[in-house]
């Protein structure tokens, strides 16, 4: 079932991928002065955004105009778009991780975002 939850956990997922990679390639340019760009491996317990990568996912929704195999439109396009576009100055490789396991890193960035949404509710005055 989709939820107005489910829907802004994976808006936040693609929205970190985002900020991961984009930080990435900032760094990248400023310390290295190779013209080659830089292999990624991002680690991400959204099987969602992995299987969109990994499984051709995006290729289909840009071949049926950003519809959906169900016909819908694929939610977060504007988030979808700017991932692609980084992610495509890389050699990003994506690999799935269980969520709320033993991954110490893991458990670290989901503290970390669940602690950043709870700053802006409190900062928009919106309620959990």
């Amino acid at each position: 079932m989709k939820t107005k939850k489910n829907l802004l956990t994976k808006a936040v997922s693609l929205l970190l991928s985002l900020c991961v990679i984009t930080g990435v390639l900032q760094s990248f340019t400023l310390t290295t002065y190779s013209a080659s760009a830089p292999e990624v491996t991002l680690y991400s317990d959204s099987s969602y955004m992995v299987k969109a990568f990994n499984e051709g996912w995006i290729d289909g929704w840009l071949k049926r105009g950003w519809k959906a195999a169900g016909g819908g439109d694929v939610k977060n396009q504007d988030l979808w778009k700017a991932l692609i576009y980084e992610v495509n100055k890389h050699e990003v490789t994506f690999v799935w991780v269980k969520g709320h396991d033993e991954s110490e890193f893991n458990n670290r960035c989901d503290r970390l975002a669940v602690e950043a949404i709870k700053q802006c509710r409190n900062n928009n005055g919106t309620e959990e």
